[in-house]
């Protein structure tokens, strides 16, 4: 599917819902049919789904992994890491219309530079379509990015491909960082002299995830806690 020989994929799961269950399934099921080797680190979702993706192609899935979010990400880079590869892939796990119709022109752009770090970014006109706190939350987070990297980009859509001898060094976050690692990273591999690229795409909102409820706002507000919190760990520890 893509010339980017090396490449490993990481991702983490968590299924509370059928509704849920069906996505990931959907969604992992795109992304094993790209051909790469995917480490998969799950936080406790029902036994049938974990059957499920352990059975597809390329697939590992290391089970019960507590401790939180930052607990899951650093299982599934770990493993990832362990089979040897020269770039990790991480992912969200249920980014279904990325994998099937965007993943292979952007891993193709990514092979073609030689950045610490490629970012899948939204266009604007995508980023658009996004409810409004998302949007607002999002636009901050990715301003702060901008402000410690030097790099204006689209920081939180999620998907990006990383060096793999810069894709550890999490071990010193504290375990409620949530996704607050994520700042973290990208400032942090500035700081030690990393590059930073972001790959522009219509990566749209699926309609199902559109809903600007009280529930999704208040998700929203705390991702942004995490994400400043990330930002300020990092540069706190930025060399004087």
């Amino acid at each position: 599917m893509t010339s980017f020989a090396g490449l490993v994929a990481a991702t983490v799961t968590l299924v509370r819902d059928e509704a849920e269950d069906g996505l990931m399934r959907t969604a992992l099921g795109e992304l094993s049919r790209a051909g790469l080797r995917i480490a998969v680190a799950d936080g406790g979702s029902p036994a049938g789904f974990l059957d499920a993706v352990t059975a597809l192609p390329g697939c590992e899935v290391r089970r019960g992994v507590s401790g939180g979010l930052l607990a899951q990400v650093r299982a599934s880079l770990d493993l990832a890491l362990s089979w040897g590869p020269r770039r990790v892939l991480y992912t969200e796990p249920d980014k279904h219309a990325f994998f099937a119709q965007h993943l292979a022109p952007f891993l193709d752009g990514a092979a073609r530079t030689d950045s610490t770090i490629v970012l899948a970014s939204r266009t604007a006109a995508s980023f658009g379509t996004y409810p409004s706190t998302q949007q607002y939350v999002e636009t901050v987070v990715n301003q702060l990015c901008a402000e410690v990297t030097g790099v204006t980009a689209d920081y939180s859509y999620g998907p990006f491909v990383v060096e793999a001898q810069w894709a550890g060094g999490l071990e010193a976050l504290p375990a409620d960082i949530g996704w607050g690692w994520r700042p973290y990273v990208f400032a942090r591999t500035v700081q030690r002299g990393g590059r930073i690229t972001a790959i522009p795409g219509d990566h749209e909102c699926p309609p199902s995830q559109r809903l600007n409820d009280e529930a999704e706002r208040a998700h929203r507000v705390h991702q942004l806690a995490q994400n400043a919190r990330g930002i300020a760990l990092a540069l706190r520890e930025r060399p004087a």
